[in-house]
């Protein structure tokens, strides 16, 4: 019979067996998570084997935004492979450049959420990828700059070009005539729009030296002259009015070589022509009665027309030229000067009409471009006048039956304007009507002769050359 040990030895090493024996968790084989609490005794270095050591960590790397961080846990066992991100997510299209690559770079690592060295480290990454991106941009505008130099600069050279090319032809070329430009116009063009537009042309440049020339013209009129006086004028030359004027200068103590040349012109009338617009203007202020006795200077106005004009409101034949110009002149508020008011016919077509056109003259250009332009107050009424052209009327002879001149100056045989016999039209006694310039069955002066719609159109084409203000 063995020998009993005591009480106290047996449990002893029961409590020894028991420290050395560590029984394991059902719970861990079945897949559970071993519980975080820690006993309050640390298990002994013989109570579990030391694991294999893992990969080792590197110290400075950047942080993948799926990457752990140090107050973040990873989801996956211990020992096993993290999941590529390639199986998990679609594949991200590609930048279309390096400059919005390294944007979108640097805006995931500004969105990780980082702490300790891995956020200094952060902070420096994100710095210097600013900086790269800095320095991008401004190469790219200075290659911009460079480029926009090199195509300013060619540019330039291409314009020289050109300009060298222009003077060569310039100089080389001839001086062509209206007709030479006329023919090379427009391809297509037929010969009478060629005619047409070297008309105009030609139109165009006379109106523009008829208006130069009146700037040192000076206009004479000696209606109020003595009949000898008169008689005397037209008996004497250009040459010889021209020296009497000149001596009547010299008497006043003017200049006469300021004074080129005089002619004679209808209506008792004569025009001086000065050297230059200064001369013309000193000329105008003479005394010319003591020159030429009765000779007066005759001013220049400007004058509009106002077509539709009641004749209760306005009428030169019944109401008094004074009368008139004061109530034009209180009806715009003393803004326009009035000197002169005139029917825009003599004989009205229509004498029972209620309505007519008159002329209203002002010494002022730019108050007449005013009301040409802005209107003008009649009465309480408003009209918009138009510029008076004369020189655009119509204007047939009643000797000759032509048109472009009046009886007064025409040097023709007298033609009849009812029957086209070579007599005066008053002394006509011919029941037949034929006209003198078309020979068609009615009177030279009726409007459906071609020859007036001919005259009608010319002078319409005579008035679409010129300008519709006096200052411009």
């Amino acid at each position: 019979m063995a020998p009993t040990e005591p009480e106290g030895t047996r449990n002893m090493k029961d409590m020894i067996r028991v420290s050395k024996e560590r029984p394991q968790s059902q719970n861990t084989k079945e897949g559970f998570t071993a519980s975080k609490i820690m006993s309050r005794t640390p298990p002994q270095a013989i109570a579990k084997p030391t694991p294999p050591p893992g990969p080792s960590k590197p110290t400075n790397r950047l942080l993948s935004p799926t990457a752990p961080t140090d107050t973040e846990e990873s989801e996956s066992d211990e020992g096993e492979e993290p999941t590529k991100k390639s199986e998990t997510t679609p594949k991200q299209k590609e930048p279309k450049n390096a400059i919005h690559a390294l944007i979108a770079a640097r805006d995931k690592l500004s969105k990780q959420n980082t702490s300790g060295k891995n956020l200094a480290i952060k902070i420096e990454v994100i710095k210097d990828l600013d900086d790269i991106l800095q320095q991008m941009e401004q190469d790219g505008i200075q290659s911009r700059e460079s480029t926009m130099e090199t195509d300013r600069i060619s540019s330039i050279e291409n314009d020289l070009k050109e300009i060298k090319a222009t003077l060569k032809d310039a100089i080389t070329m001839k001086t062509k005539t209206w007709a030479e430009v006329a023919s090379n116009t427009e391809p297509g063009m037929s010969a009478l729009d060629r005619k047409q537009k070297l008309d105009i042309a030609k139109k165009e440049r006379m109106e523009k030296l008829r208006r130069e020339r009146e700037k040192t013209e000076v206009a004479l009129t000696t209606r109020n002259a003595s009949e000898n006086m008169k008689t005397k004028l037209a008996n004497m030359n250009e040459a010889d009015i021209m020296k009497q004027i000149q001596q009547g200068m010299q008497q006043a103590g003017k200049d006469p070589t300021k004074i080129c040349g005089v002619k004679k012109t209808p209506n008792h009338g004569l025009k001086i022509r000065c050297t230059n617009e200064e001369n013309a203007k000193e000329v105008r202020k003479l005394d010319w009665n003591q020159a030429l006795e009765g000779a007066s200077t005759i001013e220049q106005m400007y004058g509009f027309v106002v077509h539709g004009v009641m004749k209760y409101d306005i009428d030169p034949d019944s109401h008094k030229s004074e009368e008139i110009k004061s109530r034009i002149e209180y009806a715009n508020y003393e803004t326009i000067t009035v000197a002169k008011v005139k029917p825009l016919r003599r004989r009205n077509r229509n004498p029972t009409a209620t309505t007519h056109s008159i002329v209203i003259f002002t010494k002022c250009p730019k108050e007449a471009d005013e009301c040409i332009q802005n209107g003008i107050n009649i009465e309480h009424r408003h009209y918009l006048p138009e510029k008076y052209i004369p020189q655009c009327q119509i204007t047939q002879c009643f000797k000759c039956q032509g048109y472009g001149h009046k009886a007064s100056i025409c040097t023709r045989k007298a033609t009849c304007g009812k029957c086209a016999q070579e007599h005066e039209t008053k002394n006509c006694k011919s029941e037949t009507r034929k006209c003198a310039l078309c020979k068609g069955p009615h009177a030279a002066w009726e409007r459906e002769c071609p020859a007036r719609h001919r005259e009608s159109e010319r002078m319409e084409a005579k008035k679409d050359v010129i300008s519709p203000f006096y200052t411009s």
